[in-house]
Parts: C-alpha cells; structure tokens; sequence
C-alpha cells in the first residue's frame, strides 16, 4: 500500500510513505481473502480493520514528513482492487468470488 500527499494548491507531491498490504496475512491473493471470509466468520471484519489501521497509519507517516499535522489533511482518494474496496468500506466480498462477479457498487463513494 502507498500514500503520496499532494499540496492541493500546486498538485506537487509533498510526501510519500508505503507499508506491505496487512491482509496478506488472511491470503496471498484476492481469491483466498474471499475464502477466508466464507470460512471464518468475522473474517472481513478483520481484514476491514487492519487496512483501515493501514491507511491511518499511511497518513501520519506522510503527515509527519510533509511537517503538516494529520488533523489537517482534508481528503484521500483511494484507488484498490474490488475486494480491497469491498473489504476497506465494510461491504461483504463473498458475491466477488464467483461468477458473475458482482460488485455492490461501481460508483464512486463519499
């Protein structure tokens, strides 16, 4: 996972910080993520936590090298996978892992 904080009003990135992607404790790839929620429950309760743990964490590392407190930061765009995005926003992943793949939404989501 990264994070590059922007100053808004030069579009200039100001920082960046990165960890490794703390799901992979759940599954290697998207597909076990899935199965590990169909066979544990809570599962995506989990890994909905420890990404949300993540990004937090992403933002003060980036806060604090930008010198800008994190209570400042204003807004975040995340860009992830389907499952990633189902798990991130508490959405249950299960429909992504059969045909016909269905995503409970493709909008974006404020």
């Amino acid at each position: 996972m990264a994070a590059h904080m922007c100053d808004m009003t030069t579009g200039d990135v100001v920082s960046s910080a990165s960890v490794m992607n703390p799901q992979i404790r759940f599954g290697e790839d998207l597909m076990s993520r899935v199965s590990y929620v169909m066979m544990n429950e809570g599962g995506d309760k989990d890994m909905c936590r420890v990404v949300r743990e993540a990004l937090s964490e992403l933002a003060a590392q980036a806060a604090k090298k930008a010198g800008v407190p994190v209570e400042d930061l204003l807004e975040i765009t995340i860009v992830c996978n389907p499952i990633m995005h189902h798990l991130l926003l508490g959405i249950d992943p299960t429909p992504l892992g059969s045909a016909p793949f269905a995503l409970a939404t493709d909008w974006a989501v404020s």
